[in-house]
């Protein structure tokens, strides 16, 4: 599909996803579309059930059709079965928005990969690391700054995913951060990263607080303590949500983010503290969630299905 989403690529749009689609709409058993995305083109009406599967503030994200988003959106709230939040802002602005069924679920990690490549504690590094899209919307260049700073001479900052995913132009600031000692690993497979991670200290959240993190469920939260590390976050409010059943995650001010981080690196892991954070991270994986959305979609099913007086 073309990426834009109004006139006049709508309908040209419409043609290709019905296209696309085809084998789907025609068929004879239960349709279901569970989707991530609410700029569907009506593609819920060939459903038997519709899922809505919001894990952000879509249209609070630079470089995304916000008429598109919120138009989506609302019409779906009259489809939907169920909607999905990943967080309570995105359960709330659901909620504002009529959907009649809302149902909480973080968003999780592959846990099992980044377990399996968690190095002893004999084997680990000073070495803090930050994995998701490098984009000045999502991030704290301060809180980058000074982490890069306060490692000089005792461990290094490590960089990975893409650049500017979504609008913006980090060229500027990643080589500023490469001056003061940071490291950019490029894009990693979950595989590498898991690698990485493995060996390092501690993992790091330096978002911004804005409207679009105020949604945000980070995964990388679970693929941090799943790696053995220490987190270490600005105020997100799902993370301050986590900080409060976890010993492990901890949250810190711009201004007193890498006085944290150096508290938490002074004291070294133990093989006990990795293994305890690697069990606590396996309960926020995909095996445990598969099953929750198998029971999921045949509780929407069942009852779909039987409001349509379906055997």
């Amino acid at each position: 599909m073309i990426p834009l989403h109004r006139y006049p690529t709508r309908a040209l749009n419409t043609a290709l996803l019905r296209r696309s689609t085809t084998q789907w709409i025609e068929s004879t058993r239960p349709r279901v579309l569970w989707t991530f995305t609410p700029v569907t083109y009506g593609l819920e009406a060939a459903a038997d059930a519709t899922i809505y599967h919001c894990v952000d503030l879509l249209a609070s994200f630079p470089g995304v059709d916000k008429v598109a988003v919120e138009r989506g959106e609302k019409s779906l709230s009259l489809r939907a079965d169920l909607a999905i939040a990943t967080s309570n802002a995105v359960a709330r602005h659901l909620s504002t928005l009529g959907y009649p069924n809302i149902q909480m679920l973080h968003n999780v990690a592959d846990a099992a990969v980044f377990s399996a490549q968690s190095k002893p504690a004999a084997e680990r590094h000073p070495h803090v690391l930050f994995s998701g899209n490098l984009t000045l919307h999502k991030l704290d260049l301060e809180v980058l700054r000074s982490v890069a700073m306060s490692l000089q001479g005792k461990g290094r900052l490590l960089l990975a995913g893409p650049l500017s995913a979504g609008g913006g132009d980090f060229t500027a600031a990643l080589r500023e951060l490469e001056q003061l000692g940071a490291r950019y690993l490029g894009v990693l497979s979950h595989e590498e990263l898991a690698k990485v991670a493995g060996t390092c200290s501690a993992g790091i959240i330096p978002y911004s607080l804005n409207e679009y993190t105020s949604g945000v469920s980070p995964l990388k939260c679970f693929e941090y303590l799943a790696s053995g590390l220490t987190v270490v976050s600005t105020h997100v409010p799902a993370v301050d949500e986590l900080a409060t059943t976890n010993p492990y995650i901890r949250v810190a001010s711009t201004s007193e983010f890498a006085k944290v981080l150096a508290e938490v690196l002074r004291i070294p892991p133990t093989t006990h503290d990795i293994a305890d954070r690697m069990e606590l991270a396996s309960a926020n994986g995909w095996e445990g969630r598969g099953q929750v959305l198998r029971e999921i979609l045949s509780k929407t099913m069942a009852g779909a299905l039987g409001s349509m007086g379906a055997p």
